[in-house]
C-alpha cells in the first residue's frame, strides 16, 4: 500500500511538472546612449553656438559630427539622417518656411504633415518626397534642419529626444 501511495505521489508530482510553462528569456534592452556637442556658425563676428544632445540606441545608430551639424548613420540599412544648424543673421528669415525656401534643401519636396515633436522647437514645418522627410524649426533667432530618410521609425524615435540650445556670441 505504501508503495502504491508513493508511486501515486510521484506520478502526481511528475504530472504537475509537465504542465508548467517556462518563462521566455528576455533579451536585455539595448543600451541608450547620448551624443552631444556644439556647433558654431556666423558672419563677421556675429555668431551662434548651437549646443545639442540626442539619445539613440547603441545597436541602431552610429553618430558623427559633420561640417554643418551631426548625423546618425543607421547600422541596419545605411541611412544617413542629418541635423544641420543654420545661421539666420545674414538672411533674416522671419519663418521656417522662408528659411526653407531660401536654402532649397530638396527641390522635389512639398510641405506635408508634421511627423516629429521636438521640445522647445518653434514654427516647425515638414517637407517630404518619397525618400526624405525634412523638418525645419526655429531655435532662438536661427534654424535647425533635420533630414530623415524614410520610412524610418527608429530615426523618428531618436529625433524626438533632440535638444538644442542656442547662444549668441559676438567677437569684434
Amino acid at each position: 500500500m505504501k508503495k502504491l501511495l508513493f508511486a501515486g505521489v510521484l506520478i502526481l508530482f511528475a504530472a504537475a511538472g509537465c504542465g508548467q510553462q517556462t518563462q521566455p528569456v528576455q533579451s536585455p534592452k539595448p543600451d541608450a546612449q547620448t551624443f552631444s556637442g556644439s556647433y558654431q556658425t556666423g558672419f563677421e563676428g556675429h555668431n551662434t553656438k548651437f549646443d545639442y544632445s540626442i539619445s539613440y540606441l547603441e545597436d541602431t545608430f552610429i553618430p558623427a559630427k559633420t561640417t554643418q551639424g551631426f548625423a546618425l548613420n543607421e547600422k541596419s540599412n545605411g541611412h544617413m539622417h542629418k541635423v544641420l544648424f543654420g545661421y539666420n543673421g545674414g538672411l533674416g528669415a522671419a519663418s521656417s518656411a522662408e528659411f526653407w525656401n531660401a536654402h532649397q534643401y530638396c527641390s522635389s519636396c512639398k510641405e506635408s504633415a508634421n511627423i516629429l515633436s521636438v521640445v522647445g522647437a518653434e514654427d516647425m514645418k515638414t517637407y517630404s518626397n518619397s525618400t526624405d522627410e525634412w523638418v525645419v524649426f526655429r531655435a532662438g533667432d536661427d534654424y535647425v534642419v533635420i533630414n530623415i530618410k524614410q520610412p524610418d521609425s527608429a530615426a523618428l524615435s531618436a529625433f524626438k529626444t533632440l535638444s538644442v540650445r542656442t547662444t549668441k556670441i559676438v567677437t569684434q
